[in-house]
């Protein structure tokens, strides 16, 4: 009866202290994608305001994989991802692409995407949506609306750009926190 009660109680610490990490780690992940979503964001507004857009899309195209790297650390990699990207890097895997489609789903139902959670024994990620605003349109927008010169600089950097046709309020993809155990 003893070893029953020891075993039942140490499944239930083991299950506090996972759920303990998981909110820790889900702050956490938090804090770094919003932290990305900020320095992109601004860099980005600087950068059209003191060169215009289409020398900022080169500008961006640096940046963006430049802050993923400072911003993730030893144990987070920090990205962004959508299934129509502009960098080939930026694919979703299968996991990742149900939630786009899931919240896409919630998008077309007039309900908003929430944070995504995964977690198991071998993997922990969390998954922010990014929807398009007014000030993404002018590389994402429509494609017979986006300025010929910006096209042409677009496709110049990325051949194979599929990140466009967006309205103002559409899911563009997702900021993406993994953590990764050292060993």
């Amino acid at each position: 009866m003893i070893i029953r009660f020891l075993l039942i109680l140490s499944f239930l610490i083991f299950v506090n202290c996972s759920k303990e990490n998981q909110e820790d780690r889900k702050g956490q992940a938090l804090e770094l994608m919003s932290k990305m979503q900020k320095e992109l964001l601004t860099n980005l507004t600087e950068s059209i305001k003191n060169q215009g857009l289409v020398a900022s899309i080169s500008h961006c195209s640096r940046i963006s994989p430049k802050l993923e790297n400072e911003i993730s650390g030893t144990n987070w990699k920090i990205k962004r991802i959508s299934e129509k990207n502009r960098n080939p890097n930026h694919s979703p895997d299968e996991i990742q692409l149900s939630v786009l489609k899931h919240w896409e789903e919630k998008i077309q139902n007039k309900f908003a995407p929430d944070t995504f959670i995964y977690n198991n024994e071998e993997r922990f990620f969390v998954m922010k949506p990014i929807l398009i605003a007014p000030n993404c349109l002018g590389c994402h927008g429509i494609e017979k609306e986006i300025l010929p010169e910006v096209k042409k600089e677009i496709l110049k950097i990325y051949p194979n750009d599929k990140a466009f046709g967006y309205k103002v309020g559409d899911l563009r993809g997702a900021f993406i926190a993994e953590y990764f155990q050292t060993k």
